[in-house]
């Protein structure tokens, strides 16, 4: 399965007039004045059997004067190259690095670019015709644009396509691709320049949600493209008269909202060129941590050994064998020239290439392509900033954007777990993100989780993160600490001592396995009476909610002296002085003391019941 076939088409030369005329629009028609004498022109033949579109670029045409590009059918085209004034189909002017599209309906057609530019074999490129085009973010600098790596996201909301005519070109019926096209010059010590179209191509099997992703690599130093000492995970195979390397992953799911990245790097090292095609896959259904997938790693080891190696986008220069030197992110057929049509379909693209640290969007942006072989008949393309949206639609082709802004990529995943409430919340930034929890969750009764920071990628903060979008592919895994802390609250009508301060009323949120020490004593007053705790000295370690009322029971001091004993609560004593706790009854029971010499003493009280609620004395 190849991406796209050959191209460019090697125009004959006729030789006739002298003088560039301007075509003349009269009542619909298009009139062209004819050529002059000893003047040349180029011209190529077409018959169409459907709808098609024609694409031209000149590119680098000397000497750098205006150039006619004239439509006609076949007699229109042998009167005015036999010297007549003619009607034609299409009559405009070319401007060097700036291609032309002109949609024409089935017929036969002569295409005429007058007059003929002096380098016409290497200058000019006739694209199609072709029955659609790929549509996205194609990009024709008029300076050259050269960097190291490209990529294009894509972000598919939706996506169904259908091709009734599918298995003539051995392909689903079902089937749409995403392609990164690009330009590699490769600079060798003998002096030769050579040049390689890549593409990196996400394959869509729209009607089962599959898809895979390829490489591709055209040698297009000169026709037809010839492969020798070139390595990767793919092999060489023969296309028509040209020879093609490509390389395809195994089939997986996709879910739509589908977002991702294609990405193409090329450097020089040990006297080889490495092309390196990789992928991301940032959502597919929910969002995902960007991995980057380099899936093959293509090794180019000319005769000569490579001295530079690099990405060169400019609209001045066709490659050796007649290729536009454009960077494209496009959607087009599946693959092997297919044209599909998308039932369905809402999408943004977006084509970066790497200027330094940054990545810049190429300017000088058309919304077909001019490199890929496969189409798509019915997508319109509207710019929103440096992103392409892309709907179902007719076709518009044209230059969307001379200069856009640079893309707003989102390429930093960050993902934020709340142990306390067991959620997970995952999004890509493109802006500083403030990660903001909750200072305070109540759990229930009596607990609650207090915020003390967070993990940050496995490091600890205690402010609030505030985490920047990044240049490549960052993870950030934040997981927010709290501590549990329980509400403890000991009540006391006197004074307590609780983890070393006197208090009557100690009502806090604490630590979970904190310590809390009690201190307690009985407490005299100056009227003989005292106060009991209900507890004695604790220390509790506080794993619950805790609420603690001590209560204090007042004892009084009672003092009985008598000097001949007498019975206190059925014991014999002439001296009872104790600490009687309040509401106590003391039966107090004193009889006559008969003494052996006649002597009687009365006590001055008998037997006698008291109700302890006072100090007794």
């Amino acid at each position: 399965m190849v991406t796209l076939r050959r191209l460019v088409v090697i125009l004959g030369l006729v030789a006739l007039g002298l003088t560039l005329w301007l075509s003349v629009v009269i009542n619909a028609q298009v009139l062209v004045p004819p050529p002059q004498q000893g003047v040349d022109w180029v011209n190529e033949s077409y018959t169409i059997q459907s709808p098609s579109y024609l694409v031209i670029l000149p590119a680098g045409c000397g000497p750098q004067q205006p150039y006619n590009l004239y439509v006609f059918t076949p007699s229109q085209y042998d009167a005015w190259s036999s010297g007549s004034v003619t009607g034609a189909v299409y009559a405009g002017g070319l401007v060097d690095g700036v291609p032309t599209v002109i949609y024409l309906e089935p017929g036969s057609y002569v295409v005429v670019i007058y007059p003929a530019p002096s380098n016409y074999n290497g200058c000019l490129a006739i694209i199609g015709p072709r029955q659609g085009l790929g549509m996205g973010l194609v990009s024709l600098p008029s300076n050259p644009v050269v960097t190291n790596e490209v990529l294009g996201y894509f972000n598919i909301t939706s996506i169904s396509a259908y091709n009734a005519n599918a298995s003539q070109y051995g392909v689903p019926p079902g089937g749409a691709s995403i392609q990164l096209n690009a330009v590699v010059v490769v600079q060798l010590a003998s002096g030769v320049t050579q040049y390689y179209l890549v593409q990196g191509v996400l394959r869509l099997e729209t009607q089962g949600n599959y898809y895979s992703v390829a490489s591709i690599i055209w040698n297009e130093t000169s026709t037809p493209s010839v492969l020798s000492d070139i390595t990767g995970n793919g092999g060489v195979t023969a296309y028509g008269a040209d020879e093609v390397y490509e390389y395809s992953t195994s089939f997986n799911v996709y879910n739509t909202p589908f977002s991702g990245y294609l990405i193409i790097n090329v450097e020089a090292s040990g006297g080889t060129a490495v092309v390196s095609f990789g992928y991301v896959v940032i959502r597919s259904g929910s969002y995902e941590p960007p991995e980057v997938t380099w899936f093959d790693n293509v090794t180019i080891s000319p005769g000569s050994p490579v001295i530079s190696a690099f990405i060169e986008a400019y609209g001045g220069r066709l490659t050796g064998s007649g290729r536009p030197m454009s960077l494209e992110l496009v959607l087009a057929g599946y693959g092997n020239g297919e044209a599909t049509t998308l039932n369905a379909l809402n999408a943004r693209l977006a084509l970066a290439y790497q200027a330094g640290s940054t990545w810049v969007t190429p300017p000088n942006i058309y919304d077909y392509s001019l490199n890929s072989m496969e189409a798509v008949t019915n997508v319109r393309v509207t710019m929103r900033g440096a992103f392409a949206v892309l709907g179902v639609g007719p076709l518009d082709p044209g230059l969307v954007n001379p200069q856009p802004p640079a893309p707003v990529l989102p390429m930093t995943y960050v993902v934020v777990y709340n142990p306390v409430t067991n959620t997970m919340n995952t999004t890509y930034i493109t802006q500083p993100y403030i990660v903001n929890q909750s200072k305070v969750i109540y759990v229930g009764q009596g607990t609650r989780y207090v915020l003390t920071g967070y993990y940050v990628n496995g490091e600890f903060v205690n402010t609030t993160p505030v985490i920047k979008p990044g240049n490549w592919f960052l993870t950030y895994e934040v997981t927010v600490s709290y501590k549990e802390q329980y509400m403890v609250s000991i009540m006391s009508s006197l004074p307590v001592n609780v983890n070393g301060t006197m208090t009557t009323n100690s009502t806090n949120w604490v630590d979970a396995g904190s310590k809390l020490n009690i201190e307690v004593s009985n407490v005299f007053l100056n009227n003989e009476t005292m106060f009991v705790p209900s507890i004695g000295n604790e220390t509790i370690i506080v794993n619950s909610p805790i609420s603690l009322a001590i209560t204090w029971t007042p004892y009084y001091l009672v003092s009985i002296i008598s000097p001949l004993p007498i019975t206190v609560n059925g014991t014999v004593t002439n001296n009872y002085i104790n600490w009687i706790e309040g509401g106590s009854v003391l039966i107090i029971a004193a009889n006559d003391v008969i003494l052996s010499n006649g002597t009687m003493f009365k006590p001055s009280i008998n037997n006698e019941t008291i109700i302890v609620n006072s100090p007794v004395d």
